[in-house]
């Protein structure tokens, strides 16, 4: 019984060492960075964990209960800036000033929301020089507000695919879309706040990642990477741009203005044309000189001549 248990345990272990560790956002080190946990129910929020995972265990940073106020970690307390102290706004972003390397790692945020439940959200803080964020652009999309958006991309390789991850990449921070394991057809729920839906069947080479209903705010990068088994991989990037409609407003407003002048300026051209036509008088001096200028036509009775007598 007592080498049973022991072989329980063992494989527990193997199985909690062997399990992936999946992050729903990236985030680059810095001084002060901001790990954000928003969630559209936030409003029901009950109690909000921040955890620093290190292998097995977990270290509390920071707890919050709605009932039972705050409770910092004393060794994050100096380093750390968490607004919430009461119920309401509630924001459960977690703020780092005087960040260091002592801070790269895994971070978990749990949201109990009652009716909704729990939620967890995982951020990998990583340096500078594994921030993946570089993205060749390879198309550009512009869509008006409240539209909704499809970015597609193919696969170009000709080797089998086993993922693929869609991904929005910022300047301090990427955030996971999408990811669909291709050899199972199974996909990863994203944490990302916005609603968003993407195609995921097996053995597919070609992924879509549709935005409904897109704002402004939406706008910027998105990344398409396809990856083998072999680690191979193929990337693909697409700038979306949103436009906020102001620009509209403007052109319209622009070329009404630019209407109603043409309205006002071409008749008062017309009536100050003719009222310079009509200033010349008729009898003026120009006609007379034309006709001093005609030839005079007399005519002269004739004569018969005298014959002169010859004496």
């Amino acid at each position: 019984m007592d080498y049973l248990t022991f072989f329980l345990a063992l494989l527990l272990m193997h199985e909690g060492l062997c399990k992936e560790v999946f992050w729903d956002t990236t985030v680059q080190l810095s001084k002060t960075m901001a790990l954000e946990c928003m969630h559209p129910s936030i409003d029901t929020l009950t109690q909000l964990e921040w955890v620093r995972m290190k292998g097995q265990n977990k270290e509390n940073i920071v707890i919050f209960s709605t009932i039972y106020g705050m409770k910092e970690s004393e060794t994050y307390k100096d380093r750390i800036h968490f607004p919430n102290s009461t119920m309401t706004p509630v924001n459960p972003t977690l703020f780092f000033h005087n960040a260091s390397e002592a801070d790269v790692g895994l971070y978990s945020c749990t949201l109990y929301m009652f009716p909704f439940g729990v939620w967890t959200k995982t951020i990998q803080v990583v340096q500078s020089e594994s921030f993946d964020k570089a993205a060749t652009l390879n198309s550009e999309i512009v869509s008006a507000p409240g539209q909704k958006v499809t970015l597609m991309y193919e696969l170009q390789k000709n080797w089998t695919a086993q993922q693929v991850t869609w991904e929005r990449v910022q300047a301090q921070q990427i955030d996971v879309l999408s990811l669909c394991n291709l050899s199972q057809g199974r996909n990863y729920t994203s944490k990302y706040l916005r609603e968003l839906w993407s195609t995921c069947s097996q053995g597919s080479r070609t992924s879509l990642l549709v935005l409904p209903g897109v704002l402004p705010t939406d706008s910027g990068i998105y990344r398409c990477r396809f990856e083998s088994s072999t680690g191979e991989n193929d990337t693909f990037a697409i700038r979306l741009t949103v436009t906020d409609g102001k620009s509209n407003i403007l052109f319209v407003a622009g070329g009404t203005v630019l209407l109603l002048l043409a309205i006002l300026i071409i008749p008062t051209i017309f009536i100050s044309c003719r009222a310079a036509n009509n200033y010349r008088s008729p009898t003026s001096t120009n006609g007379s000189m034309d006709d001093a200028g005609d030839e005079i036509y007399v005519n002269y009775p004739t004569f018969p001549r005298r014959q002169k007598t010859t004496v």
